[in-house]
């Protein structure tokens, strides 16, 4: 339940161009989920310890009203723009700048457009921008992350990791858990990463160094892949694929696993890892390359229809 601590008649602010700066806090219970909608501008999130949201900076100079209040189960933090709002003719410094500290264990939605968006110490985010980019880190738990026109940097999260950024980057550094990420027109760069990977990037190129993996499943349609373990974990899954593009792995000591690669027609296999050659088939000239090495436990497949393959110790 909700306690507030402003009275309710504070809660919608119809605002006007001199009354644009707000300070605001509401007491809320952990199980109460957080829904924030800011149009454009600057939007920062932050997890804290206790039971406190404060709403503090500047309100969109043309926003026809500043939303805080409970609506039915859930708290709204809302920015109203007139309808069919537009940046045109507008400045920067004319839109919304928002820093929000809620508790760190609360359910937390956040959408924008032309917003860019920073959260930071949250245990359950989901975050929706178009033409915005959005960093996130220092988490644990889950995290649900699109962006449309913007990047996506992901820092220091543990947990269930799900994002996708259309025309955009996605950039990562010290994830580990569960990772499910698709970069669309964009690059898909991530290192010092673990856990179980399932990455996929089209239009773009894909590159991971990762330590103690215990799956990985990459796929470009289009596009070069880079793949680095330097801690495969025992019985790793790894399996990579490409449709138009080369891929490069290399694997810290590849003494224990079952291997199968394939090219398409015209692609050529680069063995770094034992002295076994691949073949070719007479007619399309294909090559493949089946080996085992020590007991086979890890499995690693990798497949390219237009390219070429690279081993590497």
């Amino acid at each position: 339940m909700l306690m507030r601590q402003l009275g309710l008649a504070l809660m919608m602010i119809p605002l006007t161009l001199q009354a644009q700066e707000v300070d605001q806090r509401l007491t809320v219970s952990g199980d109460t989920p957080i829904t924030i909608t800011v149009p454009r501008g600057q939007l920062v999130i932050t997890g804290a310890d206790g039971d406190e949201v404060r709403v503090l900076g500047q309100v969109d100079q043309h926003a026809e009203a500043f939303i805080f209040e409970q609506q039915q189960d859930e708290l709204v933090i809302e920015v109203k723009l007139p309808e069919g709002w537009s940046d045109r003719g507008t400045r920067s410094e004319e839109h919304s700048n928002l820093r929000i500290t809620l508790p760190r264990s609360v359910q937390v939605q956040a959408q924008g457009i032309s917003t860019d968006m920073e959260a930071s110490g949250l245990t359950q985010l989901k975050l929706n921008g178009v033409s915005s980019d959005i960093k996130v880190s220092a988490g644990e738990g889950r995290f649900d992350l699109q962006s449309v026109s913007g990047d996506l940097t992901l820092t220091e999260l543990a947990g269930e990791v799900r994002g996708e950024a259309v025309s955009g980057d996605i950039r990562g550094e010290n994830l580990k858990g569960e990772l499910r990420l698709r970069a669309v027109s964009g690059d898909l760069r991530l290192s010092e990463v673990s856990g179980d990977l399932a990455l996929e990037s089209v239009s773009g190129d894909i590159q991971v160094s990762g330590q103690s993996l215990s799956r990985l499943h990459s796929r470009s349609v289009s596009g070069d892949v880079a793949l680095s373990v330097s801690e495969p974990a025992p019985g790793l899954e790894l399996s990579l694929e490409t449709v138009s593009g080369d891929a490069k792995l290399k694997l810290a000591e590849p003494r224990n696993l079952e291997l199968a690669a394939r090219t398409g027609p015209g692609g050529s296999i680069r063995n770094g890892w034992s002295s076994d050659k691949p073949t070719t088939t007479k007619y399309a000239r294909n090559e493949e390359l089946n080996l085992t090495l020590g007991q086979g436990e890890a499995s690693v497949r990798l497949n390219t229809v237009s390219g070429d393959l690279r081993l590497e110790p």
